[in-house]
């Protein structure tokens, strides 16, 4: 078909781009991302718009947790809201 509609739905890490890389894992934030998009075939180019809302869920999290022997403390400050719009090419 032409056009081919999908949903998205996921987790987003967030992690800073200006922390030292020892601190980079310890000050991320989550967020979930829930969204649409379609697919759509043109000839030999496929072209994948997607309109997504990510939002911050880091503060329902615990104060620190450990994975793999690293300690993760959530950076409140870093919440995440925000609408996106993005087009992908596929070819």
């Amino acid at each position: 078909p032409l056009i081919t509609p999908y949903v998205l739905l996921g987790p987003v890490l967030r992690f800073p781009a200006n922390a030292d890389d020892e601190d980079r894992l310890e000050s991320f934030s989550l967020a979930g991302g829930a969204g649409i998009g379609v697919e759509l075939g043109l000839g030999g180019i496929k072209l994948y718009p997607e309109l997504k809302y990510t939002f911050g869920i880091t503060r329902f999290t615990q104060d620190s947790y450990e994975i793999g022997g690293v300690e993760i403390v959530p950076d409140e400050d870093q919440r995440l809201n925000a609408i996106m719009l993005s087009v992908g090419i596929g070819l």
